[in-house]
């Protein structure tokens, strides 16, 4: 994890170019530049409010697409991890949760397709 910190940080750029590297599929064009423009307000202490020239407010929807695309896309290694370190006697197998996060993913964003 020290080294994620170190080589990646705070970039969401970094992120996904290391994502992509491990076999995240791309990001999809429509949502890469959602996250192109929010990923300069990531700092590494805090999270620097988008400044717009115009006067409405920001869609987030593709921002919040790109989210629940990349976890639906990760869902069963998040699952994996979490029932071979964390999982108790009572908790679900890896299946039936990577089924439930894809419930919840799905249930915010209909781009949750798996």
């Amino acid at each position: 994890m020290p080294e994620l910190d170190r080589v990646i940080g705070h970039s969401l750029t970094e992120a996904l170019i290391r994502g992509e590297a491990q076999g995240l599929p791309p990001i999809p064009p429509r949502w890469r530049a959602a996250v192109a423009e929010i990923a300069g307000c990531c700092h590494e202490n805090r999270f620097v409010y988008l400044i717009t020239t115009e006067p409405k407010f920001v869609d987030v929807k593709p921002l919040v697409e790109a989210g629940v695309w990349i976890l639906d896309r990760i869902a069963p290694d998040v699952a994996a991890h979490y029932v071979l370190h964390l999982a108790g006697v009572a908790s679900p197998s890896t299946q039936e949760f990577v089924g439930r996060l894809r419930a919840d993913l799905r249930a915010t964003a209909p781009v949750a397709v798996s």
